[in-house]
């Protein structure tokens, strides 16, 4: 896992919806993204990518946070068979953490939607 902060808009998650937690947005403001919980991403492969660099497995209202707020958005990069962990500091718990296939299907969610939309 290796952690840094990008652009968020080189991040592509599969809930596609532009909503920003005012909660979120406020404690950013006041406290900066310490007390905020990274998010967990893939790298996708070069040669799928569509204007993207990473996947997101979870955090999807900090993205747009970031997003709204022209911010950096801080990441861990996780290797494809690298399981994430929530520990309720670094990371948050989310659904499907524990799933040993979770880079296979994003990278599948990625093809799907990402891909069909550029080629419109």
């Amino acid at each position: 896992m290796q952690e840094t902060t990008v652009d968020p808009k080189l991040v592509w998650g599969f809930q596609q919806h532009d909503a920003v937690p005012k909660g979120i947005v406020e404690t950013i403001l006041k406290e900066g993204w310490q007390n905020i919980p990274r998010v967990p991403v893939f790298e996708i492969p070069t040669e799928m990518r569509k204007g993207h660099e990473f996947v997101l497995a979870d955090g999807h209202y900090r993205r747009n946070s970031a997003i709204y707020l022209h911010h950096q958005l801080p990441i861990c990069v996780f290797a494809p068979d690298e399981q994430i962990i929530p520990d309720g500091k670094k990371f948050a718990q989310f659904r499907h953490s524990a799933d040993p296939h979770l880079y296979e299907k994003l990278l599948k969610f990625y093809q799907l939607f990402a891909c069909t939309k550029s080629k419109a």
